[in-house]
């Protein structure tokens, strides 16, 4: 039976609700906010639907433009974020992705465009739900299932199919058979995706608690032709950091996913530059920050010798040496200073001397400048 959550999270969005209904017009809660106060879990972002013109909107809120070609707006309350679209119609899709919209007057008619049947579900501002494709039935039978043909509803939109697999994972429901028919039918689209958004979905299924969604990617092989993240799957754990995905791919395939930010190529290439030479303790010290940040990879891929030798650095980048330039420069001249306070660090990490200048003084003296 669905749980009933207390209304608690909704205040806000209902607030509005009775705002826009004073104004003489029609405003519902809908989509996964619903679905989830009915289930019990937490609700965390608000989503309303009206019939209220963006225009009048602007009148009575503090509206900001993020959605204005598909009728739109983002309202601001304290640090609540709550979007509201016009009831809209989805006419001709583009790129199997975005369609061309038609406002129209009622929920009914707007809920027809909607993915799945527990994501159109509507709560009025009195607690009411509005559901008109049998949405609680499927949220009591633990099912996603799509409004209408869902082979013509992905080929709308191959989002759906990473959506479908999300919440599988996320709520721990199965997908209804003609559903997952159409998902293997039509997994090809989603070749027709940006790598942001598959990178998105696919990090939202790998961590997630329940593992439905990944067992209908492998069961499948729904990412046939999207072959990076297929060859993703292959090697990396929710066990390991998200921050660190980009890495793990690096170092198994020899290449940067396209998704890969700047500072995660120069990771990438600073681990791979270490892992490629003797792993001595100077190469540990100069690479020390982003080795420090990348300890788990480490770890991970089976090279904690490394990991210790980074964990007991005799001194590290942020030390100062127990003598400094000027004093090094009674000794030695130009370049000569950067080639003997390598050779005085070296001997530091190594446990020859300490970073005491008596130490230094005695070590300088017996160091062959010519073998530097």
């Amino acid at each position: 039976m669905v749980l009933v959550h207390n209304m608690k999270d909704l205040e806000t969005g209902i607030q509005i609700l009775k705002q826009i209904e004073q104004q003489g017009y029609s405003g519902y809660i809908v989509g996964g906010a619903v679905r989830d106060y009915l289930l019990g879990l937490s609700v965390n972002d608000i989503d309303i639907a009206t019939n209220m013109p963006i225009e009048v909107l602007k009148q009575y809120f503090d509206v900001l433009e993020t959605g204005i070609s598909y009728a739109g707006v983002t309202i601001s309350i304290g640090k609540q974020k709550i979007e509201i679209t016009q009831f809209r119609k989805d006419l001709e899709y583009v790129d199997h992705r975005h369609p061309k919209i038609e406002l129209v007057d009622t929920f009914k008619e707007d809920s027809k465009r909607r993915d799945f049947t527990i994501n159109a579900l509507a709560l009025d501002k009195d607690g009411n739900i509005l559901d008109y494709w049998n949405g609680q039935e499927d949220l009591n039978r633990k099912i996603i299932r799509t409004i209408g043909d869902p082979n013509k509803r992905f080929e709308e939109d191959a989002l759906r199919i990473l959506r479908g697999l999300y919440l599988s994972s996320k709520l721990d429901f199965i997908i209804e058979e003609d559903t997952l028919k159409a998902i293997i039918n039509k997994k090809h689209l989603l070749s027709f995706l940006s790598n942001e958004r598959i990178y998105d979905f696919f990090v939202k299924i790998l961590y997630c608690k329940g593992k439905n969604g990944y067992n209908y990617i492998e069961k499948y092989n729904i990412f046939e032709y999207i072959e990076e993240y297929k060859k993703w799957f292959d090697i990396v754990s929710d066990s390991y950091r998200q921050e660190d995905l980009c890495i793990y791919y690096y170092m198994k395939y020899g290449t940067f996913p396209k998704i890969t930010s700047n500072e995660d190529k120069k990771k990438g290439l600073v681990l791979k530059k270490v892992l490629d030479s003797d792993c001595s303790n100077y190469v540990i010290y100069e690479n020390e920050e982003i080795l420090t940040d990348l300890i788990d990879v480490l770890t991970n891929l089976g090279y904690r010798e490394i990991v210790e030798s980074l964990k007991g650095l005799k001194i590290h980048k942020k030390d100062l040496l127990a003598v400094d330039n000027k004093e090094l420069s009674k000794y030695y001249q130009g370049k000569m200073i950067s080639v003997v306070r390598k050779e005085i660090i070296r001997a530091i990490l190594d446990g020859r001397i300490e970073n005491k200048r008596k130490s230094i003084i005695i070590f300088l003296k017996g160091l062959d400048v010519i073998k530097c």
